[in-house]
């Protein structure tokens, strides 16, 4: 659930509390300006501020598990990504809203893409195509993205293994929300003897982060930001310390 951006959800239960950003933030032991990057999904709700709103609202922070909504917006991208709605100009936040306003609607609409889009006419040659036995023309199958996010979904985007092991580095490690960056990078330092370097652009050339297994050295773009930077520190643990 730490990777899951909730900020609808979160800004809702502060309005149904009649909370300001600032009085709910003081509750949560973060900063307004943090809860409000969270509420426009700009930072991810992450496990330690749900464990902490489960503690101080009483609310089952299954309220808060995004898997299906997460999946729905992923697909809705991956949709509207298709050159048929080039010219409606249609942008992420567009889909984000209509996600966290009417979740029904942005599944009917994904029924009904999915429905016409076997029906379009194909845009490769025919002998770029599959052929079946009777010489018609087979559309390719789903993309691996969309294999990826239906097996996502169907796991509730929940993974019992990962999970424990992010809390076992969370609690063994003393990790901190507020200096997650400098905690992770030590943790890669002290359990794998990695270095980790923010590197010029022009170092990195054409990639955004390079992991150097015989130098032990995790090397980032200065392009990333921080949070961006974060994930790329957790991916490289995952990596070495949980592959299988």
């Amino acid at each position: 659930m730490a990777d899951v951006r909730m900020g609808g959800k979160l800004r809702r239960l502060r309005q149904e509390r009649q909370l300001t950003q600032a009085q709910m933030a003081e509750q949560l032991a973060i900063s307004a300006s943090y809860l409000n990057l969270i509420e426009n999904n700009q930072r991810p709700l992450t496990v330690p501020v749900l464990l902490k709103l489960a503690q101080r609202f009483s609310i089952d922070i299954e309220m808060f598990n995004a898997g299906d909504e997460g999946a729905l917006l992923d697909d809705l991208m991956e949709a509207f990504a298709d050159p048929l709605f080039d010219a409606q100009g249609i942008k992420a936040g567009d889909l984000k809203e209509l996600v966290a306003i009417a979740p029904a609607v942005g599944r009917g609409i994904l029924t009904l893409y999915r429905a016409t889009r076997g029906s379009r006419t194909p845009t490769r040659p025919a002998d770029a195509a599959d052929v079946t036995a009777d010489g018609e023309i087979e559309l390719p199958s789903g993309m691996p993205s969309e294999e990826v996010s239906d097996f996502i979904a169907q796991n509730n985007n929940y993974f019992a293994s990962l999970e424990q092991a992010a809390q076992n580095l969370w609690t063994t490690q003393g990790l901190s929300i507020e200096s997650l960056y400098q905690d992770l990078s030590r943790a890669l330092t002290m359990q794998y003897a990695v270095d980790v370097a923010v590197m010029p652009a022009a170092a990195m050339g054409n990639v955004l982060r390079e992991y150097k297994p015989l130098q032990r050295r995790l090397c980032l773009s200065e392009l990333l930001p921080v949070s961006s930077r974060i994930f790329q520190l957790a991916h490289q643990v995952a990596l070495l310390g949980h592959r299988d």
